[in-house]
């Protein structure tokens, strides 16, 4: 069977699979743009707030670290851009070389690209792991302080810590605007 793929007909069994051109938007809720821009959002926000008290702490120090590890950032950045627009040229002309039509858009199917299926899989995973470790940093922030911002006091609430009376309604007030 052939596939037509941006006018150019390849052989099904010249590759292993098709990656769509574009990706499928939900019929209800945000679209996957939308989520991204608002986790960045919130990850970039929350950096930001903690700049000025990180900065008072670090001295000198602490600003030339600051200014080290925002230059490799964004050289690492531009490496991936680099290697998204790489594969992708090297997809348009020879997709019977590679793992089939389709743009990589994701860091997963980039590193399913350049390291195969391991390394696919090590992508998505690791990019769970991280989205949880931020949750659990987010979550201890708001235990450490809001009892101070709250001014509770060091018993807390009926009995229960204060750190355990804020986490509690985090559960309760933000955990279910998470299941939406």
């Amino acid at each position: 069977t052939a596939l037509a793929t941006t006018g150019v007909e390849l052989a099904a069994d010249k590759f292993q699979r098709v990656r769509h051109l574009e990706l499928p938007v939900p019929a209800v809720g945000p679209s996957w743009k939308q989520a991204a821009v608002t986790i960045a959002t919130t990850l970039i926000g929350a950096g930001v707030l903690g700049l000025p008290y990180a900065m008072r702490k670090a001295g000198w120090a602490g600003f030339i670290l600051m200014a080290v590890c925002t230059v490799v950032a964004s050289m690492t950045a531009k490496f991936l851009v680099w290697s998204f627009n790489t594969v992708n040229e090297r997809k348009q002309a020879s997709p019977e070389r590679l793992l089939g039509a389709g743009f990589v858009r994701t860091y997963d199917q980039l590193a399913e690209e350049l390291l195969g299926t391991r390394g696919g899989c090590a992508m998505q995973v690791l990019t769970v792991l991280e989205c949880y470790g931020c949750a659990v940093c987010y979550v201890v922030l708001h235990a450490v302080n809001w009892p101070h911002v709250l001014s509770l006091s060091a018993d807390g609430v009926l009995g229960l810590p204060a750190p355990v009376v804020c986490v509690s309604c985090w559960a309760v007030c933000v955990f279910p605007l998470l299941l939406l």
